[in-house]
């Protein structure tokens, strides 16, 4: 998501928090944490650090099967906080509190075309979908001068490879590299 469309789609879910408090928190999470979608789902409020700021997600629940301690800004501490600690999992829509919650794909694909998510200018092909909002995090650190090592660490990547599939840099970005290196050259300040 660009910078346009990030704004749009936090002011679109921000409207959903009061009415759907987990469907629209485990949305905002995604997007800023970085994590994948079934990390998410199966955070513990066991897992969580509040006064640290951290997440500690054991190895079985990573896609590379190593743990990985995830650092949580303001905005996600305060989703987090937003929801009850009577249960185990923090996002929850399961009746049963020892249950964690249901896969919510499903509902952001119906509910994504009425939120102006269906298709990013006018390609049906670019419909934003829960996997996006972690390349968004990626893309964010790329674009503000962020190693890949740093992103791949951010994202809990091992890989470098598969980290720059998220670093998505920009042509403005490229043409201010070459400005720069230029102004280097040239010793100009």
């Amino acid at each position: 998501l660009d910078e346009k469309e990030r704004k749009k789609f936090i002011s679109e879910i921000e409207k959903l928090r009061t009415k759907e408090p987990e469907f629209s928190g485990w949305l905002l999470l995604l997007l800023f944490t970085g994590q994948r979608s079934n990390n998410v789902i199966r955070m513990k409020w066991s897992q969580l650090n509040m006064e640290n700021k951290t997440w500690s997600i054991p190895s079985e629940e990573m896609k590379s099967r190593r743990s990985f301690v995830c650092n949580l800004n303001d905005f996600a501490v305060d989703i987090i906080k937003s929801f009850p600690r009577d249960r185990e999992y923090v996002i929850h829509s399961n009746p049963d509190p020892k249950k964690q919650l249901n896969n919510w794909q499903k509902t952001w694909m119906r509910r994504r075309i009425p939120m102006g998510f269906g298709a990013l200018e006018g390609n049906a092909r670019n419909a934003v979908n829960p996997h996006d909002l972690r390349r968004t995090y990626g893309a964010i650190l790329a674009q503000n001068n962020y190693s890949l090592h740093a992103i791949a660490h951010a994202l809990g990547q091992v890989s470098i490879a598969a980290t720059s599939i998220y670093a998505r840099i920009n042509e403005a970005t490229l043409a201010n590299a070459s400005e720069f290196v230029e102004k280097e050259l040239l010793g100009i300040s």
